[in-house]
């Protein structure tokens, strides 16, 4: 499988300040990577570079096997940016058939899978931010890109549109396409991620796929029911959480839970194992910053 991004050694400064510090990561061809980080870690940065419209300070770049911004990858790639604006009086569909105009052939299902039919002759400045961000949306993969750079995607929408969209991006990269998107929605990164990157102050701190950091941190979560409130195995006590629930976090779950049944047996019920999520993942890479 080719690589549709590669990064080595990407380093940009302005004036005495660092932004990107000697990062290094690549994405293959229709796959996703989902860049994680606080506001203020370079997520932004990193993506105009990638998209040519920084030049980094040290370090290379290949999009597509060619440097970013040039002739040959702009018509292959498209951005949905952190915020698009397009003048206030203009009709959605006005927008929609402007963008439709650059490409010899076009997506022309794009209004119905991002439910914008209704909305065709409202002029933007009618429209609710979830709204806006769907015209966006369409914007972006009006011209069937093989690569998408999406800054926050779903920023602004409804959960049951969030779910359409997501679903959306999840056929777009099974019929081939690739995707480099940043978002806060850890449930967003869990549908949509293959490949993650945590980003700190402008260093990678962690980065692989989902499945691969999981296993990283390895702590399995075990959640029971106990008629005590408060137990106390090998020395270690735990309380009781919401509905007399206990749930204790174990990098060896087999034998935290023998010893549980050794100690409380008649008095447990309802016990269960569960994987880390994705946010608890971010938590234990937040706590070791």
């Amino acid at each position: 499988m080719s690589h549709i991004i590669e990064v080595k050694n990407l380093t940009k400064s302005f004036s005495d300040k660092t932004v990107i510090d000697n990062i290094s990561f690549e994405l293959k061809e229709n796959q996703s990577l989902v860049m994680l980080g606080l506001n203020g870690a370079g997520k932004t940065t990193t993506i105009s570079m990638l998209l040519g419209l920084l030049k980094p300070s040290s370090g290379r770049i290949s999009v597509l096997n060619h440097p970013p911004g040039s002739d040959a990858v702009k018509s292959s790639i498209s951005c949905l940016p952190q915020s698009s604006t397009f003048p206030a009086q203009l009709k959605v569909k006005e927008v929609i058939s402007f963008m439709q105009s650059h490409y010899a052939s076009y997506n022309t299902e794009i209004v119905d899978i991002f439910n914008l039919k209704d909305l065709l002759n409202q002029p933007l400045k009618n429209l609710s931010g979830g709204q806006k961000r769907r015209v966006s949306l369409a914007c972006a993969f009006v011209g069937n890109p093989r690569l998408v750079f999406l800054d926050e995607p779903t920023a602004g929408v409804d959960i049951s549109q969030k779910k359409v969209i997501w679903k959306f991006l999840k056929n777009y990269q099974n019929s081939g396409g690739s995707l480099f998107l940043t978002t806060h929605d850890l449930m967003e990164a869990e549908v949509l991620s293959q490949n993650l990157l945590f980003l700190h102050q402008g260093q990678i701190v962690e980065q692989g796929t989902r499945e691969d950091l999981k296993k990283k941190f390895s702590l399995k979560k075990v959640k029971f029911k106990c008629t005590n409130t408060k137990i106390t195995i090998d020395q270690s006590s735990y309380i009781a959480g919401d509905n007399s629930y206990f749930e204790v976090s174990t990098n060896n779950e087999v034998d935290f839970v023998e010893r549980l049944l050794n100690h409380y047996k008649s008095s447990i019920s309802d016990l269960s194992i569960h994987e880390m999520s994705l946010m608890e993942v971010v938590d234990h890479i937040e706590e070791r910053k």
